[in-house]
């Protein structure tokens, strides 16, 4: 039966003649542990960066009650600048997840050998 390799313990293998088996098994683990990490964090940071923008597309006042159209405080310029600046924010972060997703497949997805 055929075993399961990443890309990055084939390259360890190949590269490093002294670094065989449980080497590249321990080494690869931390990679793949470090690169789900890192993954996770441009997931978790891009949903909050879209629960922001949920808050500022909110900008109404808390109660029914109110005959005022927004909160207190309402900025229309820092509004703007900050819908747009956060909607920028969401696609640069989204760019990079997706490389980072790609990444991680094309490093530590493992194939046959």
């Amino acid at each position: 039966m055929a075993t399961k390799k990443s890309k990055f313990q084939k390259h360890l293998e190949l590269g490093h003649k002294d670094i065989k088996g449980k080497r590249a098994t321990i080494m690869f683990e931390q990679g793949k542990d470090v690169s789900e990490e890192f993954v996770r964090n441009l997931r978790k940071k891009k949903r909050q960066l879209e629960h922001d923008l949920l808050d500022l597309e909110d900008f109404h006042v808390n109660h029914t009650t109110s005959l005022k159209v927004t909160a207190d405080g309402f900025n229309s310029e820092d509004w703007i600048k900050g819908l747009n600046t956060t909607k920028v924010n969401i696609k640069l972060l989204q760019v990079k997840l997706d490389v980072a997703e790609q990444t991680h497949k094309e490093w530590f997805d493992e194939t046959v050998v």
